[in-house]
């Protein structure tokens, strides 16, 4: 089921309604497709207006959030699971094998380490399936990551996989949209330091008990205080009094 919601067009349903529909659209369509999983930092940053035109080129969303995934199945009053990120990862990865005669994935890590970490990751997994692996160093100008980026589509992968954060692997993706063909592009944000190791995850029973926010809150304070003490907040008391 398609639905639109803050001006994105969420696909919602099963887990594996979801991730089969993306890969059928990704083999059926001639155009490069952007895929968010959408937290409630994704909503509440789309309206900024330096960030908003990358928002406006994501083809479609998943509900990455527990607390957006409770609203969906109150609302429309059907069975809907929360598809995040992580999981979304690894459910195409192993499925690509099947749908795509020769799956090419291409990942682009936020630096060095996590570059190394989710390539030492995959290649143990998945020996027989070919991989890139780059990450995006820091402090270059716009024309330096531009061939950067070039480099990726020169590649030509079926599935480029960002693992930067929004809203910057956003912008990073309209760009290789716009240059590339029949791509999936998916912003995947801190999936490649959850499946590799590089950072803790939250157990499922937090995950669950729409807790996660709390639980990162606690690993990694400095980087996400604002996130979760400011933005996210200041979102909801927003929407809900736009919805008095």
């Amino acid at each position: 089921m398609l639905i639109f919601l803050e001006k994105r067009k969420f696909i919602i349903g099963t887990f594996d309604y979801v991730i089969n529909f993306l890969l059928a659209k990704s083999k059926q369509s001639l155009h490069s497709k952007i895929v968010l999983p959408c937290s409630l930092h994704d909503l509440a940053m789309q309206n900024n207006k330096n960030y908003q035109s990358f928002y406006e080129n994501i083809d479609y969303c998943t509900n990455d959030s527990m607390l957006l995934t409770n609203y969906l199945c109150h609302k429309y009053k059907k069975q809907i699971e929360r598809v995040y990120g992580p999981e979304l990862m690894l459910e195409i990865l192993n499925k690509s094998q099947k749908v795509f005669s020769k799956p090419k994935h291409y990942f682009l890590a936020p630096n060095k380490k996590n570059m190394i970490a989710i390539k030492n990751w995959y290649q143990k997994k998945y020996p027989k399936i070919h991989a890139f692996f780059d990450f995006l160093p820091l402090n270059i100008d716009k024309q330096q990551e531009y061939l950067y980026l070039q480099k990726i589509i020169l590649k030509k992968p079926k599935i480029i996989w960002v693992g930067i954060g929004s809203p910057k692997q956003l912008e990073l993706a309209s760009w290789l949209k716009k240059h590339s063909k029949n791509t999936l592009i998916i912003c995947v944000g801190a999936a490649f330091d959850f499946i590799s190791g590089n950072k803790k995850q939250a157990p499922q029973w937090i995950r669950k008990n729409n807790l996660e926010w709390f639980f990162r809150l606690l690993t990694e304070p400095k980087r996400l205080w604002r996130r979760y003490l400011v933005v996210i907040p200041k979102y909801l008391v927003s929407l809900i009094w736009k919805n008095l």
